[in-house]
Parts: structure tokens; sequence; C-alpha cells
């Protein structure tokens, strides 16, 4: 009896564990998102990252 009823109540347990991980990632990527934005941003005001420099050293040679 105790066996039908777990796996009677398995798919819905494995269900709410998915639905808990899927919950938790979207979350993640939400934060990552804002994370890389802001990281974005930050790195077009900078005038001595490497990052901003290659661009535009790059931009410069394009419009000669």
């Amino acid at each position: 009896m105790v066996s039908f009823l777990k796996n009677l109540l398995a798919p819905r347990q494995r269900l709410v564990e998915q639905e808990r991980e899927l919950r938790d990632l979207k979350r993640e990527v939400h934060t990552l998102r804002l994370q890389n934005e802001s990281m974005r941003s930050g790195m077009r005001r900078c005038v001595t990252c490497d990052y901003r420099i290659d661009f535009k050293r790059r931009q410069d040679a394009s419009d000669t």
C-alpha cells in the first residue's frame, strides 16, 4: 500500500521539484542579465578598459 502511494505521488512531487528549479533558474537568469547590462553599460563609459580601448581602435580604423 505504501509503495502504491509513493508511485502515485512521485510524478506530482517531481513536477513540484521541476517547477521550483525552473523558478530558481528564471530568477538567476534575470539577475545575470541585469548584471551583464550593468557591466556592459559601465564598459561603454570606461576610458581605461581594454574592451573600450579595443572598440574605439576598431571604430577609428573603420572610419578611415
